[in-house]
């Protein structure tokens, strides 16, 4: 049992996602917005980052993360957590119409392929050692050897 209305472990949910999503695009505007954080944000200004999602003040600055950027939205949950995270920006936030089932789409859509990998090696007169994937297998005489190699 959770000592925890079902209430309060949902907002709960909900402020961790935006606060980490809040963080993340953050990090990925300096990161590709200034130079000097093109290898990465420190820790100490991540920290910051995050206090500033609810408007603290330190020491008397009152600074926060603003963007003319406008975020797209994709995937189901996004209509949840990036309204939110786009208003603290004070960025333009995008919800495709299907946006929900963007990334099914992109599943579907999507393509798949296999390939196998064979390695056949002369071990001695007796056989040879097929190695595959993560299995190997010897093969001791001709005939078999010959019907190995049909299958690939």
């Amino acid at each position: 049992h959770l000592r925890i209305e079902e209430s309060a472990l949902l907002e709960r949910v909900q402020r961790m996602v935006t606060l980490r999503l809040y963080c993340n695009l953050v990090r990925i505007l300096l990161e590709n917005g200034h130079p000097a954080y093109k290898d990465g944000v420190p820790d100490a200004l991540m920290e910051y980052v995050k206090h500033t999602y609810d408007g603290e003040k330190f020491d008397g600055i009152h600074d926060c993360f603003h963007t003319n950027l406008a975020f797209v939205g994709v995937g189901a949950p996004t209509h949840v957590f990036l309204p939110e995270v786009a208003k603290k920006l004070g960025a333009k936030c995008v919800l495709p119409e299907n946006a929900a089932v963007a990334n099914a789409l992109g599943t579907l859509a999507g393509r798949v392929s296999a390939t196998k990998r064979a390695e056949i090696r002369f071990v001695s007169e007796d056989g040879m050692k097929c190695f595959w994937m993560i299995r190997s297998t010897f093969l001791r005489n001709v005939r078999t050897q010959k019907n190995w190699r049909k299958r690939f």
